[in-house]
């Protein structure tokens, strides 16, 4: 949940949902980048799923940490709240022909819910993520 319409990412992109810490700011030319925590002995950098959206947040937005993994290694998506496990059936998706991003992907259509689904490599493709030699 995101100011309260719902996203989804593929459970395979899913590594686990922790409860919101609060990141150490670092230096970054990414705006989304929040910062990096502690999590287990490794540092796990953290980003906002909101402003990678170009969303306008309301309030703290310190809900949860949806720990996923990119193509440069783990790293974390603040959300305001983890609702559910879904499973959506190909003929509820719909593609998006009105977003160039490629972080989303389509729209699920449950009853009178549409649930936008988000790519987590491509939302955090372009953070500056890796590590350096």
């Amino acid at each position: 949940m995101l100011d309260g319409d719902e996203y989804a990412l593929p459970i395979g992109q899913v590594q686990e949902v922790i409860n919101y810490t609060e990141p150490r700011s670092i230096s970054s030319n990414v705006s989304w980048v929040r910062g990096v925590i502690n999590l287990r002995g490794s540092t796990l950098p953290v980003c906002d799923l909101a402003a990678r959206l170009g969303r306008a947040r309301h309030g703290s937005g310190a809900g949860r940490i949806v720990v996923v993994q990119s193509d440069d290694g783990p790293a974390g998506l603040v959300v305001d709240a983890v609702r559910e496990v879904l499973t959506i059936v190909p003929d509820q998706l719909e593609e998006l022909t009105v977003t160039n991003d490629p972080a989303i992907t389509a729209i699920a259509k449950l009853r009178e819910r549409l649930v936008v689904l988000i790519d987590a490599p491509a939302a955090l493709a372009g953070a500056g993520l890796s590590p350096r030699a």
